[in-house]
């Protein structure tokens, strides 16, 4: 009676549960029907700093992981040179089955660099920013501040959908390690140094799609979208191959160290390793993906009001 949700569960379970009643008649139905604690646990507690309003603004009001805010971005003793970003997109208006297909739609990427937070750094992220993006949300309008290591960006590309803001977001994030990794070459010799890039993703949807980097990296030696033939998982027309196959060669630049400035001269970024994870692999992620998400959803309205 005060709680029926007991009773909403499998025939199996239900029948085990009453049989328990046979076994112990000492104890009462409650007690007898309470789910058991054993099963898949959590990896980790959430922490107090994931504990936040909705509506809190993440640069300065919600503090990002500490076990990455604080990770050193170069290592001089070890030469290794470690990038974190996390990333959502968004769609504005949401999807509505009550209303029509075919409504104009703006999609809003929000991406995150919780290193440049807080912290003084060898790198121009409003340079980065601005050189991987035609026109972030500024931010006087409430958008992106890239002192903080925060870009949020409408998305650019026909056809927004969550999925395909999500995929852009991931490369977006890509695009922005490439012009730091430019930056860094400028100041130090970078041969031979071990860069790792990790970028964490809220999206199911992309992490499917990019968990394989031995498998972006052949996609990404193709000489041209033609040659592309999609044989990851799942099916190849829920692939937006106009997205993931630039991706894919943007990575393999990286990867490849096919990278030159603006003059043309070719730039050494080092022994770049570049890993896509679900943002669900992070053990305080949930809260925190849920402002960013939140940051990606008002990018996006801001780009279908500017129409």
């Amino acid at each position: 009676k005060d709680n029926p949700a007991l009773l909403t569960t499998t025939n199996l379970i239900l029948q085990n549960r009453i049989k328990k009643c046979e076994i112990e008649p000492r104890k009462d139905i409650a007690t007898t029907f309470t789910k058991r604690g054993v099963g898949r646990k959590r990896m980790f507690e959430l922490t107090e700093h994931s504990k936040f309003q909705a509506g809190d603004d993440i640069p300065t009001r919600f503090p990002p992981p500490r076990r990455i805010q604080s990770k050193a971005i170069y290592n001089t003793s070890m030469n290794t040179l470690s990038l974190y970003a996390f990333v959502s997109g968004s769609i504005y208006p949401p999807d509505d089955i009550n209303q029509v297909r075919g409504q104009r739609k703006a999609g809003g990427l929000a991406i995150f660099f919780p290193q440049m937070l807080g912290r003084d750094n060898d790198f121009d992220f409003d340079s980065a920013m601005n050189m991987s993006f035609g026109m972030p949300m500024p931010q006087n309008e409430g958008g992106s501040k890239p002192q903080n290591g925060l870009i949020l960006v409408g998305f650019p590309f026909l056809r927004p959908s969550r999925n395909r803001c999500d995929m852009y977001a991931c490369h977006g994030a890509l695009k922005v390690v490439l012009q730091l990794l430019k930056q860094a070459a400028t100041k130090q010799n970078m041969k031979g140094t071990k860069v790792d890039v990790k970028i964490y993703t809220d999206s199911s949807y992309a992490w499917k799609l990019l968990k394989n980097s031995t498998q972006l990296e052949k996609w990404g030696s193709l000489a041209s979208e033609e040659d592309f033939v999609y044989d990851g998982d799942g099916p190849a027309t829920m692939v937006n191959r106009d997205l993931l196959f630039p991706l894919t060669k943007t990575m393999h630049r990286l990867v490849t160290n096919e990278v030159t400035n603006r003059h043309g001269d070719k730039v050494v970024v080092g022994d770049v390793r570049i890993n896509f994870f679900h943002s669900g692999d992070y053990y305080d992620s949930h809260n925190y993906m849920h402002a960013l998400n939140l940051k990606a959803k008002t990018v996006a309205k801001w780009q279908f009001n500017k129409g």
